[in-house]
């Protein structure tokens, strides 16, 4: 019943709902980096006597439309977390599938259900979560550190 780390990694990570995650992460960090752009040219514009409506509304935009993808990368986290938690819970069955022996010991038993009705899906919500929040926080750095530097 155990799993390898290779294939449990590639359960997590190459799915269509972790993908799709992981771009709505990216577009919103791109828009939230991109505020700090639009806010630098605006206030250069500002500075210079120059035109600012176009990079002013720019920079509202970039601050407002974050929020679409990122609440829709909180959607596709949970559908992630679902797909994750029901393709480990067919492979624990398919485990004991056949294998009554295995599973009428007592012990096995009671880790099988331990796993599979209260420990698997909090685990691998907070993996998935933990994922998702790291990527965001990782690319708001250095996307912020690349417009800066740019």
């Amino acid at each position: 019943m155990i799993l390898s780390s290779t294939r449990a990694s590639t359960w997590i990570f190459f799915d269509s709902a972790a993908i799709l995650t992981l771009v709505l992460v990216v577009i919103h960090q791109s828009l939230i980096a991109s505020s700090v752009y639009f806010l630098t040219e605006t206030i250069n514009g500002y500075q210079q006597g120059g035109e600012i409506g176009v990079y002013l509304i720019l920079y509202f935009l970039s601050m407002i439309l974050p929020f679409i993808p990122g609440a829709l990368s909180f959607v596709a986290a949970q559908r992630w977390i679902n797909t994750v938690h029901r393709k480990f819970t067919l492979a624990m069955a398919s485990a004991v599938y056949g294998n009554l022996n295995e599973y009428r010991s007592t012990e096995n038993k009671t880790a099988f259900e331990s796993a599979i009705s209260r420990n698997s899906f909090d685990v691998i919500s907070s993996y998935v979560l933990l994922s998702h929040d790291f990527l965001s926080l990782a690319l708001n750095s250095i996307l912020s550190l690349a417009v800066i530097g740019f």
